[in-house]
């Protein structure tokens, strides 16, 4: 598990290149926080989005909202897991 301080981004980029992975966010005390994301295609609000092994699979925040300070990045399974964390181009 991993948490990734992301205050500073203002939005996000969020790349799965192997494995599956589930990711929360958090406010600065560690309580989860919805947000609105597009992942697939699809515009949802959620407090974590799962991410599908065997493929690569992203999920954007245009505008992080200043109450996200962390996200938690828990690894699902067993396989070797790598993404990428970044600011939208």
């Amino acid at each position: 598990m991993d948490y990734c301080d992301v205050s500073a981004l203002g939005n996000l980029s969020f790349t799965n290149t192997a494995g599956k992975v589930k990711v929360s966010f958090f406010d600065k005390n560690k309580q989860a926080v919805k947000v609105a994301v597009k992942t697939g295609g699809k515009d949802k609000t959620a407090a974590a989005v799962s991410l599908t092994s065997g493929k690569t699979d992203n999920f954007m925040i245009g505008i992080l909202p200043s109450s996200v300070k962390y996200l938690k990045i828990e690894a699902a399974g067993k396989a070797l897991n790598s993404y990428t964390i970044g600011k939208i181009a």
